[in-house]
């Protein structure tokens, strides 16, 4: 972060109100086919103008719709990312590639109470009140507002994010995570090394979108066709929605690495140790309300 207080200001951000926000909105505009509240700002420069400036709400509603967008806009650019790859285009694809990233983690930090515009960002604490306060470059500033996020010990938001089967992944894995967050920090851990290489990929973007690529020295032609069809089907089989969790292989595939992780971690704990019996010791009384005897489904992976 560029300042203590930044970093500060972070730390206090908190969801409630982005919740409220949501449920407030669904409630009383979606139906009426509008956004949000006509007197809303329109941008971040808005919140800065007016005179007086503008409610609580008001300021809460924008960034919980930012988060959607930017959630929208970031599968927009993945899917962009792959039809450029898909023509041979690797160049475009990584500039697309980069901003869905970017939009992820923008739309991470909307929801939990921390809105990025340009220039500007805006927290909001657990009694909804909203600090402005200004951040330089943008993509730099996204990033470091992440790690910092991240390390305040967050990682339980992706421990409960994460549903195998309908079933937070904290559930699946507290038996055998008998440190209670060793799963947690070591995750936490490898966010902070990919923090560290986003100054990279922002550079490798940046030749991307403004160098005349095919002179760079770090210009790679076009992969095999038959290489890129098979990574584009192997994403789509990853991410395409079923079941109850939303991401169903992309959750079960997390769990599995999740097992794996505590092993390492834990060392009376195997990795060979037989994950069938991890999800029925940790999900007992699930399985048997929700599944049924069907458990060897889940772990044939």
């Amino acid at each position: 972060m560029s300042s203590t207080e930044d970093h500060d200001r972070i730390a206090s951000a908190d969801p409630w109100a982005i919740r409220e926000a949501l449920y407030r909105i669904s409630e009383n505009y979606w139906p009426r086919q509008i956004w949000r509240h006509p007197d809303g700002p329109d941008d971040m420069e808005a919140v800065i103008r007016r005179s007086p400036p503008p409610t609580d709400y008001h300021v809460h509603d924008y960034v919980a719709l930012s988060a959607l967008h930017h959630c929208y806009d970031g599968w927009s650019y993945l899917s962009r990312a792959i039809g450029a790859e898909t023509v041979a285009n690797p160049e475009v694809a990584r500039h697309l590639g980069y901003y869905a990233q970017l939009r992820a983690a923008m739309s991470i930090l909307a929801m939990n109470g921390i809105g990025i515009m340009r220039m500007k960002y805006v927290t909001i604490d657990n009694k909804g009140a909203y600090t402005v306060g200004s951040c330089g470059n943008t993509h730099i500033f996204t990033w470091k507002a992440l790690k910092a996020w991240t390390d305040e010990n967050n990682y339980a938001m992706f421990l409960n994010t994460i549903r195998p089967g309908g079933l937070p992944l904290r559930k699946w894995t507290e038996s055998i995570d008998v440190r209670g967050n060793a799963l947690g920090e070591s995750w936490v851990r490898d966010w902070s090394q990919e923090f560290h290489n986003m100054p990279g990929d922002r550079y490798s973007r940046n030749q991307a979108s403004y160098d005349p690529v095919a002179l760079s020295p770090t210009f790679v032609d076009a992969r095999p066709a038959r290489d890129v069809l098979d990574a584009v089907v192997s994403m789509w089989r990853l991410l395409e929605p079923e079941g109850t969790s939303g991401f169903a292989k992309l959750d079960s595939y997390l769990l599995r690495r999740a097992v794996t992780r505590i092993s390492a971690v834990h060392e009376d704990v195997s990795t060979n140790h037989c994950i069938d019996e991890v999800v029925i010791k940790s999900s007992k009384t699930y399985l048997s309300t929700r599944l049924g005897n069907n458990v060897g489904g889940m772990c044939s992976w």
